[in-house]
């Protein structure tokens, strides 16, 4: 096999760089370069020398490169920690250079990516290393003899996922550090220290010579050590080249797999002669038939076998797989419920960016260090923080194909995901406009990939902000708020992660095997099975999680209320307004925030920070609070936290608790007594969805701890640690932005829940997403009563009067089943059952008696329209276009109780089943659509735009508009008409059933104006277009005359503040220019502007035009100036 550098290819074009024919050491002894590893065959060996290295404690090689995996080991775990041994006396001149290529994300503080040294003792430690990042978040490299201090040269972190490469040099008195083959720093070096005063006696790649920093975790390529110092130009070049890399016999694009791509490479550098050219199958300096046939020959090789099993847009739960190859594409799910290594001899390859690995049984830290070898994405070997996420997912694992550069977030100019789009990235602050380019307060839709959460702000410090969270469902927000439309300044993205509500705080969460822990600092970070919550703890102190990966929630102030606390005594002696006024502080990170800590007898001091907060616009995204109260039982303990949540419907963290304290009245219980309290505690704080997360305070007094002296676990202690929490964070189906006010909605289930009526209404489905083709219907929904149904937003069915219309094909199964459930509890709900036992039945109910309409039980194994309409004091069923029945006795409305929980296939009440069947072309409005609507729907098509968006205009600010939409959507129905309505826009404008537009917009709508315009055919389907009309400045007409290129005349004063876009020099020959005027000046301060007169919409402002003032105008206007 030939050793190439490797190189990037784009756009079929050849391959750049040399060959590399290293020598051996000995017939090359005048040349610089003296060690190399490759890791290309396999071992850690020299390559060009006999200086071999030993792979060490399961230390691997993987697609060529050197894998270490050392999360949570330390380098003085002689029996774990995972590197390359490499041998004594590896540099041998007065200079050095040594180049090293690594990826590494996520990775611990102080880990080595090299040292090479001895470990003597502090005062005879001698070393040269090379750190991603130290301890200050830089990467780092270090050189110290025994006899001097250490010389240390700093750049910004290298530990982002991405390959870099490193080169340290000593030469010339200075030690330099290259980083992606620039010079990134240098610093001097004391006397005649050199290379050789390093006494290298232990050599080692991914651990440090310190016992107590972390062994390396990431990926090295290459490593090349020369005996003399580089120049820049070199070390450029090397960065250019990249690695050497094995490849295969007519592998002519080096990507691993000899394919077409090859014979593209082949055909264009056919006939040419040369010395590094990659189409050279055969190494003859020329690019001819023989390399063909290279190819030829070796066609297919690196390819991979096939998978034994395929899923795609499927999902599937086994218990183990055995010398089994499965792959996953498009939306693929697969659960391995199994323990220990329940994938043995089988590889798991994941595709697509959707297919998701589960691990229900297995943490993180298992997954991560046991089964990733066997995990393929996209033919790469799956590394943490590279080329997958390994995430917590309730009490298990999830493998995530989303590698270190993916961008989850992806926002667009116009609402319903039209006009420009940008992607963004993890952790970055976007809140200036070079970072958010074009989206700079113009983004009016976005959409949010699973297991990621987004903060955006209309400021850019995210004082006015709302955090998105994507928990089980990708977030599609085809309108944004009020707030934000067009405002947005501020844009963070966050991996999340899927945790258990059960955490801790002063004793660990190994002990009590929590999922998640606080410490009152901001110390610690997450791992794999733990997520760690820093703390504002108070006024000052500690410093603020700005720069911390895995962290995704911060808790405010610690106990402000209490006088003995710091918060207290740092926030003006406990100051409701001084906790508000730096609160903006703790939402700049835009990191999920929570309020302040109370005591459990400071609800006053919380209910007035929280009040003066919303009033302010200030977010709080959950509630924290602690209880220690005596003779708490679970029912009055969720009684005294729900008086919290009624009143300001937030989650709630109870970040302190416990069956009373040291310092609490009350009898103290016994050890078992208070292992029954923490058992019916914790079951209900489990059941309790508005509560997020808890965690128990040990140390109030020894009957009440978790665990005794010896660190062994009370009886109490046992049941806390034994309880399996659920995830704490429910995800709500956001209500669109600002729309007309209607609960208009459309859903034709073409491989997404997406609202299609422009009213902004879109659906997700909880569970799989199982869309598949009808030979009758087309695309469909497909739910399988078991684990999936459809969550509609708020607001969807909140009107007057109502209509549900759709097809539905029902494969039978359990009674009370529901085809949809609008509603917010038990108590107040509109439903439609397919069947009930005896009848298929709509009702409706808001808090006494259900009024209901019924029919013969739904058909089963057949597509059957159905359609339930309330209106005038009726409710009517119809099927397949026909009235079934009637009630003409229905008082209660929709609007009586505003449904929150709406629902395609669920139901209010948990024991009901789930919907089995499927669904398609399903529409919901705010009105009572007639019986011959309802039966024309059978065969309808909707109506539709010609292009999702158009632009008409431009208005002119202060002046009256008036256009027309009229015939810009069709139907094709012979005999249909087409209604025209303004579903989201800014109020300005107004939009008549006949599409006529007509209102007058002000300063405040100056710029792009974007609408959604909805369009209704008189059968009721909808569809839309998106809206732009421009908004520009008042125009009018003056005499024209030349500014100079500074604003100001020559009698020195400024040009007038009305004139707001100044003329250059006019032409020869025309002396009249049309000047654009600012009719928000006041004429007594400004005699320019009284010269204004408004001139026609359309007119341009650089048009010229004759002047239209009279001279004595004019001598008014220069007389003032």
């Amino acid at each position: 096999m030939t050793q190439r550098l490797r190189s990037s290819v784009s756009n079929g074009a050849a391959p750049s760089g040399r060959r590399l024919s290293f020598e051996s050491l000995e017939g090359r002894a005048m040349l610089s370069l003296t060690h190399l590893y490759t890791f290309n065959d396999g071992t850690a060996n020299d390559s060009v020398g006999a200086a071999h290295g030993t792979l060490v404690n399961g230390a691997s090689i993987v697609d060529q490169k050197l894998a270490l995996q050392n999360s949570g080991i330390s380098s003085g775990d002689d029996a774990s920690v995972q590197h390359v041994q490499l041998p004594a006396d590896i540099l041998v001149g007065n200079d050095a250079t040594i180049e090293v290529w690594y990826a590494a994300a996520n990775s611990s503080n102080w880990s080595r990516v090299f040292d090479i040294g001895n470990q003597v003792g502090s005062s005879g430690d001698s070393y040269l290393f090379f750190t991603q990042q130290s301890g200050s978040g830089d990467s780092r490299a270090a050189m110290r003899t025994s006899a001097g201090s250490e010389v240390v040269v700093t750049t910004g972190t290298s530990d982002d996922g991405a390959q870099h490469m490193a080169a340290v040099v000593i030469g010339g008195g200075r030690l330099r550090l290259y980083m992606d083959g620039q010079e990134v720093g240098s610093s001097p070096l004391s006397g005649r220290t050199t290379a050789n005063s390093i006494n290298d006696t232990l050599n080692y790649l991914g651990r440090s010579l310190f016992d107590g920093d972390p062994g390396f975790t990431g990926l090295i390529d290459e490593v090349r050590i020369y005996d003399n110092a580089l120049s820049s130009g070199e070390i450029a070049a090397h960065a250019a080249e990249g690695p050497a890399v094995d490849a295969l016999p007519g592998d002519y694009d080096y990507n691993g797999v000899v394919d077409n791509e090859d014979h593209a490479t082949w055909r264009l550098q056919f006939g040419m002669s040369g010395a590094n050219l990659s189409a050279d199958g055969n190494g003859d300096g020329v690019v001819d038939a023989a390399d063909y046939t290279v190819w030829r020959d070796n066609l297919g090789a690196g390819q991979q076998d096939p998978a034994d099993q395929q899923l795609h847009d499927e999902s599937l739960s086994v218990g183990t797989l055995l010398n089994t190859t499965i792959e996953l594409t498009g939306d693929a799910q697969l659960h391995i419920t199994g323990t220990g290594n329940p994938i043995s001899g089988s590889e798991i390859r994941l595709n697509s960016t959707d297919a998701w690995l589960f691990f229900p049984n297995l943490r993180p830290s298992e997954v991560n260090a046991e089964l990733l070898s066997q995990i393929r994405v996209n033919g790469k070997a799956a590394f943490h923080g590279i080329t997958v996420r390994v995430v917590q997912y309730e009490l298990g694992a999830v493998v995530i194909p989303h590698g270190y550069d993916f961008q989850p977030l992806q926002a667009f100019t116009g609402p319903q995901f039209t006009g420009e789009s940008a992607s963004f990235g993890l952790y970055t602050y976007y809140n200036n406009p070079g970072a958010l380019g074009v989206m700079q307060q113009d983004v009016s839709s976005f959409t949010l990939k699973r297991g990621y959460m987004a903060t955006i702000g209309s400021d850019a410090n995210a004082r006015h902000s709302k955090v998105y969270v994507a928990q089980d469902f990708d977030l599609e927000v085809s309108l944004l708020p009020e707030e934000h439309d067009n405002e947005v300044q501020f844009i963070r993205v966050f991996p999340w992660r899927w945790v258990a509500k059960k955490g801790a705080s002063d004793i660990g969460p190994e002990t009590l095997d929590a999922a998640w822990f606080y410490n009152w600092n901001n110390s610690e970070d997450s791992s794999f099975d733990y997520e760690y919550v820093p703390i504002r703890q108070q006024r000052w102190w500690p410093g603020y999680p700005t720069d911390k990966p895995d962290v995704t929630h911060l808790l405010g102030f610690n106990e402000p209320d209490n006088p003995v606390e710091d918060a207290y005594q740092t926030l003006n002696n406990g100051s409701v307004d001084a906790a508000i006024a730096v609160w903006p502080e703790l939402l700049a990170t835009g990191l999920r925030v929570g309020s302040p800590a109370v005591t459990d007898g400071g609800k006053a001091w919380l209910y007035e920070f929280m009040d003066k907060a919303i009033a302010a616009d200030l977010r709080v995204d959950y509630i924290a609070i602690h209880n220690y109260q005596a003779n708490h039982s679970a029912a009055s303990l969720q009684n005294w936290l729900r008086d919290i949540y009624d009143r300001y419907q937030l989650p709630i963290w109870i970040t302190e608790f416990n069956n009373g304290a040291n310092w609490t009245g009350g009898a103290d219980p016994t050890y078992q007594q208070n292992a029954q309290w923490v058992a019916d505690v914790t079951d209900m704080m489990d059941n309790t969805p508005w509560i997020e997360r808890y965690s128990i305070y040990s140390r109030v007094e020894a009957v009440r701890e978790m665990t005794y002296s010896d660190g062994s676990l009370t009886p109490a202690g046992q049941v806390y640690h034994d309880n399996a929490s659920p995830v704490g964070f429910v995800q709500d189906v956001l209500a669109p932005g600002p729309t007309s006010g209607r609960g208009i909605a459309q859903y034709a289930f073409d491989g997404d829940a997406l609202d299609d009526s422009g009213y902004g209404y879109n659906g997700h489905v909880a569970g799989f997403a199982n869309y598949e083709g009808d030979r009758q219907q087309g695309v469909v929904l497909d739910l399988d009563g078991a684990t999936n149904y459809v969550q509609l937003p708020e607001g969807v069915a909140s009107g007057d009067e109502f209509t549900f219309a759709g097809w539905v094909n029902w494969d039978g199964g359990g009674n009370w089943q529901r085809i949809f459930d609008f509603g917010n509890d038990t108590s107040s709900y509109l439903f439609l059952t397919p069947s009930n036992g005896s009848s298929m039945r709509f009702a409706i109910k808001d808090g006494g008696g259900e009024q209901v309409v019924q029919t013969s039980p739904l058909p089963v194994g057949q597509w059957t329209h159905v359609a339930v309409t309330l209106g005038g004091g009726s409710a009517r069923l119809y099927v397949n276009g026909t009235l079934a029945a009637t009630n003409n006795s229905v008082t209660i409305r929709p609007s009586d109780f505003n449904p929150t929980r709406n629902y395609l296939g669920d139901s209010q009440f948990a024991n009901d089943p789930l919907f089995n069947g499927r669904l398609n072309d399903v529409l919901v409005t705010d009105y009572a659509l007639t019986g011959a609507q309802i039966a024309a729907l059978m065969t309808n098509t909707p109506p539709a735009f010609a292009a999702a968006s158009l632009t008409l205009g431009p208005a002119t600010r202060n002046v009256a508009f008036s256009d027309s939409v009229a015939g810009l959507a069709t139907d094709p129905d012979a005999g249909d008409s087409v209604t025209y309505a303004k579903a989201n826009g800014p109020a300005w404008l107004t939009v008549s059933s006949t599409g006529v537009l007509s209102g007058t917009p002000t300063a405040a709508n100056q710029g792009l104006q974007e609408f959604v315009i909805a369009a209704t055919d008189s059968r009721g389907a909808v569809t839309y277009t998106v809206l732009t009309i421009p908004v520009q400045d008042a125009t009018a007409r003056g005499m024209a005359f030349s500014l100079p290129a500074e604003p100001s005349t020559d009698s020195g004063a400024d040009t007038p503040a009305a004139i707001q876009t100044a003329a250059a020099p006019l032409p020869t020959g025309d002396p009249n220019l049309l000047l654009t005027l600012d009719p928000q000046a006041d004429p007594a301060e400004d005699p320019w502007a009284a010269l204004g007169e408004p001139a026609a919409a359309d007119t341009d402002a650089g048009e010229w035009a004759p002047a239209d003032l009279s001279a004595g105008e004019l001598d008014t206007a220069f007389a003032g100036l």
